[in-house]
Parts: structure tokens; sequence; C-alpha cells
């Protein structure tokens, strides 16, 4: 099964640079709004201590940080691929 970032991965050198740009400033947003929450609630990582419910939202919290981490690391490696064809090129 493939995760968004083996999409992302296999057909980034199809996107234009306007398509990455517009994807990286979402991405920047969602991971900034996850942030927030993280800054007010202090979001802990599971622990036996909590209830079911509580760790059930901690697992599903931290696994859509480290997704979104993810996916600006392939971003990240893209625009500097890119960017070393350029000066290569020019």
């Amino acid at each position: 099964m493939n995760t968004g970032v083996e999409v992302m991965r296999n057909n980034l050198q199809s996107w234009s640079w306007r398509d990455i740009q517009s994807i990286y400033t979402i991405l920047g947003r969602m991971l900034a709004e996850y942030d927030g929450v993280n800054r007010r609630c202090n979001v802990p990582t599971a622990d036996i201590k909590y209830s079911d419910p509580e760790n059930i939202f901690f697992l599903r919290f931290w696994t859509d940080v480290k997704k979104i981490n993810e996916q600006l690391k392939v971003l990240d490696h893209e625009i500097t691929r890119r960017n070393n064809l350029i000066g290569v090129m020019g």
C-alpha cells in the first residue's frame, strides 16, 4: 500500500514549481496548526497511565505530525535537486 510520501516521491518530478510551492505552503500551515495545538495542550506521547481513547488521540496526533514532516522532507529534497540542476545548467 502506498503512503502519501511514496506517491509524492514517485510523481514529484512532473510537478511544476507552482505546484510544489502551493503544497509546501499547505503542509507548512498544517504543521503550524499542529504545533499550535501542541503548545496550547502539551500533547504527550502515548503512555499506559492514559486511557485508550486518550492514547489513540495521542498516537494519531503524532502520526499525523510525522507524515507532514516526511512530506516536507520529500519536497525539500526535490527543491534541492532542482536547484542543483539549475546550477549545473546555468
